[in-house]
C-alpha cells in the first residue's frame, strides 16, 4: 500500500483528476489537454500495475525490467496511436503522444519504481 501514497504517484493522480475535470467543464489549455494525459499514463498504470503484482507474487521488491516497460510503450503506442486511428475517425495517432508516453515510463523507471 506504500507504494500508493508515494508523492510522485499522488502528484500524477491530482493532475489526471484536475485535468479531466477541466475538461468536463469544457476548459482546455491547448499543449495540457492534448499531452498531459499521455504524460501521466505510465507513471499511474505502471505504479497499480506493479502494486497489483508485488501483492500476486508476495514480492515486495519486484521491479519492473527496462524491457516490460519499453514493451509497455510500444504496446500503448501501438494501439492507441497506429491501430484505434486505422480502425475508428473517433481516434488520432500522434507522435507527440507517443513522446509523452516515453517521457512518463522514463519518470517511472527513474524515480517511481522503488
Amino acid at each position: 500500500m506504500k507504494y500508493l501514497l508515494r508523492p510522485l504517484f499522488i502528484l500524477a493522480c491530482t493532475l489526471f483528476i484536475i485535468n479531466q475535470l477541466s475538461e468536463s467543464q469544457q476548459i482546455f489549455l491547448p499543449y495540457i489537454h492534448a499531452y498531459l494525459d499521455d504524460l501521466l499514463c505510465f507513471p499511474i498504470v505502471l505504479t497499480l500495475i506493479l502494486f497489483l503484482l508485488r501483492k500476486i507474487y508476495r514480492n515486495p521488491h519486484y521491479r519492473f525490467t527496462t524491457t516490460q516497460i519499453v514493451f509497455a510503450v510500444a504496446y500503448f503506442s501501438l494501439v492507441f496511436e497506429v491501430f484505434l486511428p486505422y480502425f475508428s475517425a473517433n481516434y488520432r495517432g500522434d507522435v507527440w503522444d507517443v513522446v509523452a508516453y516515453g517521457l512518463g515510463a522514463w519518470v517511472f523507471w527513474k524515480w517511481m519504481q522503488p
